[in-house]
């Protein structure tokens, strides 16, 4: 999470327009305080997103233990703090992973860094775990905001698809090497495909048309209050930087329609992440994992194979 309230020491003349440092400190203050409350609930987002895929949960301590009897990914076999903790000893983390052990797992442990002090990644290493990964979180707090996205081009359309389509331009999309793929690590769709789980009510699939031929989809996962644009694919010779806004936006859109009052967005390049902050998304901090190897969430895109041409259902 970027740093609140800098103040800039550079010129002669002092700055009268600049925040005064209490105030300042106080802005600051709240938006830590903003950012606990929203990175606790992606956290519980991404939760209830592993339990309806199949996953279990378990406490010991303050720590849940998650786990799935039919995948070994470390996506839905981890330890994480329990709810609403500010600080977990390494005793109860290391009884945590040694459950994970137990069922024949590598040791993972993900927590949100804004809750908890960088010290506290001593504990990790001290257990013997490396820093293998960092989710940047950005959210969109609806509010009392009207959020109209913008005017599409002519050859352009992005809609809504029936839950039996998108599985099939899914299907392909993650096949396929010609279209440039951005997925969340901790909400990831393939693993609902590869596990024959997919919780139908509970996501909204966009799919993008440049002159009624298909070139694009994104995936919304819903929660009771909250959505995150977990997923979105662009063909290589369709994403540029303009079509990759409209998606985005879009996408904003659509989640906003479905009533829920905050909108959360992950996986994102430097790039779309700056195009995420125009649109009003804010920097809620990382979602942290430390785990047994540290490349053990290398290669996680989920490309199974290509096909020799992009085909997706109209």
């Amino acid at each position: 999470m970027s740093d609140v309230g800098s103040v800039s020491t550079q010129g002669s003349q002092p700055d009268e327009t600049a925040m005064p440092i209490d105030e300042q400190e106080e802005s600051r203050r709240q938006a830590i305080k903003t950012a606990r409350v929203l990175i606790r609930q992606f956290s519980e987002h991404v939760r209830q997103r592993h339990l309806l895929l199949g996953a279990t949960e378990d406490q010991v301590g303050f720590v849940d233990v998650i786990t799935h009897r039919m995948t070994g990914s470390p996506i839905l076999n981890y330890v994480a703090p329990r709810r609403n903790t500010a600080w977990v000893s390494g005793k109860h983390i290391s009884e945590g992973l040694a459950i994970l052990k137990k069922q024949g797992h590598p040791g993972v442990f993900m927590y949100p860094d804004v809750l908890f002090p960088p010290i506290f990644s001593n504990t990790l290493t001290e257990l013997g775990l490396q820093h293998a990964l960092d989710v940047p979180i950005y959210a969109y707090k609806s509010g009392h905001r009207t959020f109209s996205a913008p005017v599409l081009p002519t050859a352009i359309t992005i809609q809504p698809i029936s839950q039996q389509r998108s599985m099939g331009n899914w299907w392909y999309i993650w096949r396929n090497d010609q279209f440039e793929i951005t997925s969340s690590a901790v909400d990831p769709m393939q693993l609902a495909y590869d596990l024959h789980r997919e919780p139908t009510a509970n996501q909204i699939n966009l799919v993008v048309r440049r002159y009624n031929f298909p070139i694009g989809a994104a995936r919304i996962t819903l929660n009771e209050n909250s959505a995150h644009i977990a997923t979105s694919a662009l063909l290589h010779d369709a994403d540029t930087i303009e079509l990759s806004h409209l998606l985005l936006a879009y996408s904003l859109q659509h989640a906003l329609n479905s009533g829920r009052e905050v909108i959360f967005v992950s996986g994102l390049t430097p790039l779309q992440a700056e195009d995420a902050l125009s649109l009003g998304f804010v920097d809620v901090g990382n979602i942290v994992c430390y785990a047994e190897s540290a490349t053990m969430f290398n290669n996680m895109k989920g490309q199974h194979g290509s096909l020799a041409q992009p085909v997706l259902i109209p």
